[in-house]
């Protein structure tokens, strides 16, 4: 996540990021009010017209922090020169989710 594309005599290559900014990957989209459903609808197809800063690592992050029905969600673009859709949702399981899920109940000692 933190390899940018450039080209080196004329082909691609993956090239480290110098650093890698987090606030150029990752950004709260919305007003202060909760989108209902067209208005996120809206949103999701606007944030996808937008190209990635190919001089960047190629993928981004943003947070739509209140939805009328309650929650929030996560837009996640990643260039499919970076990962194919399996290895997508194979960083989402590790970057967003606990790899164990909670115990059931409390826990309680054994003697």
């Amino acid at each position: 996540m933190s390899l940018r594309l450039t080209e080196v005599d004329g082909a691609p290559r993956w090239v480290p990021a110098s650093e890698l900014d987090l606030d150029a990957h990752v950004a709260v989209t919305g007003g202060p009010d909760p989108l209902d459903l067209l208005e996120f609808r809206k949103t999701v197809a606007r944030t996808f017209e937008e190209r990635l800063d190919r001089s960047r690592p190629l993928w981004r992050i943003d947070v739509i922090p209140k939805l009328a029905w309650g929650g929030s969600a996560l837009i996640w673009r990643i260039h499919h020169a970076l990962a194919d859709g399996f290895a997508s949702m194979q960083m989402a399981n590790g970057a967003l989710w606990d790899e164990e899920p909670p115990p059931d109940g409390p826990q309680r000692g054994t003697r």
